[in-house]
């Protein structure tokens, strides 16, 4: 490839630093008037070209930054952040069979991680099993199957499910993998109150984002609330819920938009708990969020302070929070993922996977995972996610970054954006709740289509050189470099629907009936469908019966057409 750049590359680079300049405006600067392109970041908020005091005249330091530890969190949950309480090293992993995942798991903690991130594969994440004519070229591609207890069991062979807290990336199927762990708990001796780990349990964004959805939205939210209730009662140190930011930015949606409907979903969980005569005091200890961050630096980094203050406001003043672990804002930072990765390129997602940890890093996130190079191509490899949590731990270890608590704090320009971006997203929380909230907007196809609008908006930015990537409209290589890439194993499926039968053969099929009669009728009165779960669990009922039996009282979910 040439060096030589086209006048058209040389235009681009000119004004790159200032995306979305669509027209200009004039700025005064050291007594002069200067005429520069107007820009923006990704939410839509104009910024200038410098900041000054000025800018932070109703900027209230006490009401709007506080001291870190304390109310509203603007600067951290920990008053002494990262000096004491550095973010948690972790990798997101799974494929093929529960074998394979326990040996990844393994490998890992010898490596000297203390937790562990459980990826399903996607028949696990609709309710199938592996047999079932919809997903037959989908199991164990991008993540574990898990149909049995046998596999769950397989999966944490030999693995302390009690000192490792374990992340699991499920929604729809959230209350049976939950069942699954307590029964695994069970059957070790391990007390449940031990227990340590989150699961996302988020099913709303599925039906805007993934599309990884089974149940409708409003018993979705039903069987997700009945993890968190149980997980109250039983597991303290669980966290029950995370509300989920990531997937619907990656669908399309400005960073803004992204958490103000996150936010909106929360609150319908919220809500539903409070129904059931639960103060959020009796539970908002346990609930997180996950945060995704692209290469929009200090947007990044002004939306976790954000929304940490955010939280803080809307936990205690419409929600009557009094408990400081309900007010503060837990979050795992996606520190960028693979859409904001390019084929083009490939080591160069390396650079761009430091810049998102630093930028998790500057804002504060209790958990840093960054994408593996090779996701604009496949699922990582072994040796490729490893390679992103070294630079994650390069970040933590090498920058010097982790010494001073919130180190961007009163920088005008941070502290302006910070206020714009929350005003943002109060914005876009109110216009979903005039649609009629989460559930409503998602049922009516409100939220997909604005999400819809927002993606393409994005897609034409990149399209007319408006937004610069660099190897997709910028410095194009005239050839995809070669690397090393994750490879499926086509006997995956032959091999789980081999155990899957093998389970249904040496069962008692009438004590699977009956537990499955049981969970039905529990779910027909309304009832916690957690405890007759487990009961399914414990006599070997596969995951597709269980979601099944679920299916024929909640109904499966069909999107509105819009």
């Amino acid at each position: 490839m040439t060096t030589e750049r086209t006048s058209t590359q040389r235009q681009t680079r000119r004004h790159q630093v200032v995306r979305r300049a669509t027209e200009s405006a004039q700025y005064e600067i050291g007594g002069q008037t200067y005429e520069v392109p107007a820009a923006s970041v990704c939410s839509g908020i104009e910024i200038k070209p410098v900041y000054r005091g000025d800018d932070l005249q109703d900027f209230d330091e006490s009401k709007d930054l506080g001291e870190p530890g304390g109310f509203p969190f603007t600067r951290g949950i920990h008053p002494t952040m990262y000096r004491t309480h550095l973010w948690s090293f972790r990798k997101y992993s799974g494929a093929g069979t529960s074998e394979e995942t326990n040996g990844m798991f393994r490998r890992q903690i010898a490596a000297g991680y203390n937790a562990l991130s459980v990826a399903f594969d996607l028949p696990t994440q609709l309710g199938y099993d592996p047999d079932h004519p919809k997903v037959e070229f989908d199991v164990g591609r991008v993540g574990v199957a898990i149909s049995t207890m046998d596999d769950y069991t397989a999966m944490f062979d030999e693995i302390d499910i009690a000192g490792a807290g374990v992340n699991f990336t499920i929604n729809a199927p959230a209350p049976i993998i939950y069942a699954m762990h307590l029964v695994l708990a069970e059957r070790r001796g391990i007390p449940w109150e031990v227990l340590r780990g989150t699961i996302q349990n988020d099913p709303l964004k599925e039906f805007v984002a993934r599309g990884n959805f089974v149940f409708p939205p409003q018993p979705a939210v039903r069987l997700a609330c009945d993890v968190v209730e149980f997980a109250r009662k039983h597991t303290p140190k669980f966290n029950a819920i995370t509300f989920n930011q990531v997937h619907i930015k990656e669908a399309g949606a400005t960073s803004a938009f992204a958490l103000a409907a996150s936010f909106v979903n929360a609150v319908e969980y919220i809500e539903e708990m409070k129904r059931r005569g639960y103060h959020i005091d009796d539970f908002g200890a346990n609930m997180t969020f996950n945060l995704y961050g692209d290469m929009e630096f200090f947007e990044n980094i002004c939306q976790q302070r954000a929304a940490r203050r955010l939280w803080a406001y809307l936990a205690r003043d419409r929600f009557g929070a009094e408990k400081t672990r309900t007010m503060q804002f837990k979050y795992s930072g996606g520190g960028g993922s693979g859409t904001s990765l390019t084929r083009a390129h490939p080591l160069l997602n390396i650079a761009r996977i430091a810049y998102h940890a630093l930028t998790m890093a500057l804002g504060g996130s209790q958990m840093v995972s960054v994408p593996a190079y090779d996701e604009a191509y496949a699922i990582p490899t072994e040796e490729s996610t490893e390679l992103c949590n070294l630079v994650s731990a390069l970040v933590a270890y090498e920058t010097g970054v982790t010494d001073v608590v919130d180190p961007l704090g009163g920088s005008y320009y941070v502290e302006t954006l910070t206020d714009e971006i929350e005003a943002k997203i109060k914005e876009h929380m109110a216009e979903i709740e005039s649609w009629g909230g989460a559930v409503a907007s998602i049922e009516s196809g409100a939220l997909a289509r604005e999400i819809a609008r927002q993606s393409y908006a994005w897609a034409r930015r990149i399209e007319s050189g408006e937004d610069v990537v660099i190897g997709v409209n910028m410095f194009v290589p005239e050839h995809e470099a070669p690397i090393e890439l994750f490879e499926y194993d086509p006997r995956t499926r032959d091999r789980q629907i081999a155990r899957v039968q093998a389970v249904r053969e040496r069962r008692d099929s009438a004590a699977v009936e009956q537990a499955l009669a049981v969970l039905s009728t529990a779910t027909e009165q309304g009832e916690n469908v957690i405890p007759p779960l487990m009961d399914c669990v414990r006599v070997d009922a596969t995951m597709g019966e269980m979601t099944e039996a679920l299916v024929q009282v909640l109904g499966r979910f069909d999107s509105p057409t819009f």
